[in-house]
């Protein structure tokens, strides 16, 4: 699989970059949201592709494309533009842990706690997916590269759809940023999901909170990926 998925790349084209779970899918709907004014799983796929689901051979006709992927940082100079999202590692890793187990993709009673201590998460550790994009992008210039944060979109989503949308080049206005926060809730969503069937739109579930049970794994996890949580700004937990 190619690293960019499609070999016509525009320097205006953007990937939306993230470890698993950590809001990548509710952006991108978001996005659709804005470009179309409503959000199917089909309206999401051909706005935003996947390049772990998507056919390279069917690029978006039209304009930027926009892409999702969830690769680690690559070693060279990549020709898109990037936005990167984050979100606290223990949360993501327990948001993916209850993925992978909805999927059938682990093993029946695999507890977080053995599962967070394995070495074969895909697409690797969360500390280094995180590490080598922050290392890759505090190069590049402003325009280039956008990082925020998961956190700080579900506490303002407008406000920081607006950056997303501004950085891409969107002018949604602000009633259509509040239609998009509107028809990306939870409960939108949901509602999508159960008339659409479960997982059309990647397992759509209030998202968890993970402060750390005191278990081994919880506990390893936090002292190894400590230096790369500091780095992006998570001092309070």
């Amino acid at each position: 699989m190619s690293q960019w998925h499609f070999d016509d790349l525009s320097v205006d084209d953007t990937y939306i970059v993230s470890f698993p779970r950590s809001g990548n899918t509710w952006l991108r709907c978001m996005l659709t949201a804005v470009r179309h004014g409503t959000v199917s799983p089909a309206l999401v796929t051909a706005t935003v592709p996947d390049i772990h689901r998507s056919d390279p051979a069917v690029r978006p006709q039209s304009g930027p494309i926009w892409v999702k992927s969830h690769l680690p940082a690559p070693p060279e100079q990549f020709p898109a533009r990037v936005v990167y999202l984050i979100r606290h590692g223990l949360d993501a890793m327990v948001s993916y842990h209850w993925y992978l187990q909805r999927r059938g993709r682990l093993a029946p009673g695999l507890t977080f706690d053995e599962w967070i201590s394995r070495e074969d998460v895909w697409p690797c550790p969360w500390e280094q997916h995180v590490a080598g994009w922050l290392d890759v992008l505090e190069d590049v210039d402003d325009d280039r590269a956008l990082i925020l944060r998961y956190e700080d979109l579900a506490a303002r989503p407008a406000e920081h759809l607006a950056t997303v949308c501004a950085f891409l080049g969107v002018d949604a206005g602000a009633s259509g940023l509040a239609q998009a926060v509107r028809a990306t809730s939870r409960e939108a969503l949901s509602e999508i999901e159960a008339s659409e069937g479960r997982g059309s739109l990647n397992h759509v579930r209030p998202s968890l909170s993970h402060n750390g049970d005191g278990g081994p794994g919880s506990t390893a996890f936090l002292a190894a990926a400590a230096p790369v949580l500091i780095r992006a700004g998570y001092c309070d937990r």
